[in-house]
């Protein structure tokens, strides 16, 4: 993988973003025609941070977790690909196939991970219209 971290604004506040650009010149829109977003919410304040540093180690290993269960239930037909980072909010999205159950990544990720807020959501975006957007707002180069 080819990861940028940057930080950008959001609106009146700041986001911290990682991105995964190596799809920047040929993305696998055929295999990969839908977007899906996990939102995690802290349970720490962040206190002018992006999460409470005593809450990091829970929040890594919910997204060591998240990214298990999407190559898990992806079956090949998954890519993660962008982490974005708000005050007291990480949000992840993954590219996926017809054949990746994403759904059920969200799903086992509740289960495993009951005292927190995650919700999910997934659509088409056939042309990789969001990645392309995410990729201008980069400074990769």
């Amino acid at each position: 993988m080819t990861w940028k971290f940057f930080e950008t604004r959001d609106g009146d506040g700041k986001a911290q973003v990682l991105l995964d650009h190596r799809f920047d010149e040929a993305p696998p829109t055929d295999t990969l025609p839908n977007v899906a977003w996990f939102g995690v919410w802290c349970n720490e304040a962040p206190l002018g941070a992006y999460w409470s540093p005593t809450e990091a180690p829970v929040l890594d290993a919910l997204e060591a977790d998240l990214i298990r269960l999407a190559e898990q239930h992806g079956n090949g037909w998954a890519v993660y690909l962008r982490r974005y980072a708000t005050p007291g909010l990480r949000e992840y999205y993954f590219y996926f196939g017809e054949d990746a159950d994403m759904r059920a990544v969200a799903v086992e990720l509740v289960d495993k991970h009951l005292g927190y807020r995650i919700e999910f959501d997934a659509r088409p975006d056939p042309t990789w219209s969001g990645y392309a957007s995410w990729l201008q707002d980069a400074p990769i180069g």
